[in-house]
């Protein structure tokens, strides 16, 4: 069970994308910050069937964003928000985030973990994410592992989100590099994209994303639950 776990891991906490991890030195191009909005929920529905959310601010983010809060979902502390989602959770998979930079912050971290760690991981793959690469990691998995619920991680084994850095975002595509933080104190950046379908963001699978050794958190946002 070990092995498979670490399978698993191995794919999807390369950001869900079996990108390779390669050392070099992190961008210093600048993050954005949001300000707070003032906008009421709307009382119609998302497209998706999602639930309208508070929160419509689409500055960039260069702060951490407020709002939010951080619960342990199997060793990995996991952010959420009342304004910016999720604002449903079926079994393990978590779905509707706000159609902001906020929104899309969370849906890559709550995703790429809920890949790996959700008892329905499979069901995650299948509805949240995408891209040229999804279908094939998507079989490797299940054909080494099966598609029930994988052991619990030993403390220590995942890494802690630490910050972020918005390399681009518009209203269809943000690709946002997450800052990772290991119990040795190494760093990593896991670099993630999302897209916005049908009324809620999706996980991007890709073979071509590597995960990248850095010294420092400096040109990131600090930005994490523990």
């Amino acid at each position: 069970m070990a092995g498979a776990l670490a399978l698993l891991l191995a794919v999807a906490l390369a950001g869900c994308t079996g990108g390779r991890s390669t050392a070099g030195n992190q961008d210093k191009a600048a993050a954005r910050s949001p300000r707070p909005s003032t906008s009421k929920p709307a009382v119609r529905a998302q497209p998706g069937g999602c639930p309208a959310l508070v929160d419509r601010d689409t500055s960039p983010l260069t702060k951490a964003p407020k709002d939010v809060q951080w619960a342990i979902f199997r060793t990995e502390a996991l952010p959420q928000s009342k304004t910016a989602g999720p604002a449903v959770t079926e079994r393990d998979l978590t779905r509707c985030y706000a159609h902001t930079p906020t929104g899309a912050l969370i849906a890559a971290v709550q995703i790429s973990t809920r890949s790996m760690l959700a008892s329905n991981w499979t069901e995650v793959w299948e509805k949240q994410t995408y891209g040229p690469d999804r279908d094939a990691a998507l079989k490797q998995l299940r054909a080494q592992l099966g598609s029930g619920p994988q052991p619990d991680p030993a403390p220590g084994d995942l890494g802690q989100v630490a910050g972020f850095h918005f390399v681009t975002y518009n209203d269809d595509t943000a690709v946002i590099d997450l800052l990772m933080r290991y119990p040795d104190g190494s760093l990593q950046v896991a670099p993630q994209t999302v897209r916005w379908d049908n009324g809620d963001w999706q996980l991007e699978v890709n073979d071509d994303a590597q995960r990248r050794t850095v010294r420092s958190a400096a040109g990131f946002v600090s930005w994490g639950g523990i």
